[in-house]
Parts: C-alpha cells; sequence; structure tokens
C-alpha cells in the first residue's frame, strides 16, 4: 500500500512535527528509529488503529 505522510504547518511555513523529528534523530537515534519503524508498519492495513493511527474520515488517518 502506498501512503504519504502530510506534515501540519503553521501560517509561517514551520513544521513542529518534522522539527521535533529531526531533533529526535539527533538527540535520540533509537526513540527515532522506533517512530520510523511505527510508520513502517503502517504499510499493512491491519495496523490501520489505535494505537498507531486513528481514522478520521475519507482515507485520513491521524498518526499518534
Amino acid at each position: 500500500m502506498n501512503f504519504s505522510v502530510e506534515f501540519y504547518e503553521t501560517s509561517g511555513g514551520a513544521s513542529p512535527v518534522a522539527h521535533f523529528l529531526r531533533e529526535l534523530r539527533r538527540t535520540d537515534p533509537n526513540d527515532h528509529a522506533a517512530v520510523l519503524a511505527g510508520l513502517a508498519k503502517l504499510k499493512n492495513r491491519q495496523y490501520h488503529r489505535e494505537p498507531l493511527c486513528k481514522a478520521l474520515n475519507d482515507g485520513l488517518y491521524e498518526l499518534r
């Protein structure tokens, strides 16, 4: 299954989540790897449920 991850951006163009992930990669590579492993699991539809994500509507999911 193909999917894309889109990060929230503020009106000024900043992306707090992308910034957090960049900092996490720098400060705690193990936690960063765990986050990426969670995202990789989402390629399999069976994981499209809590606790990894929550369905919002029209195929849109909130990652947790």
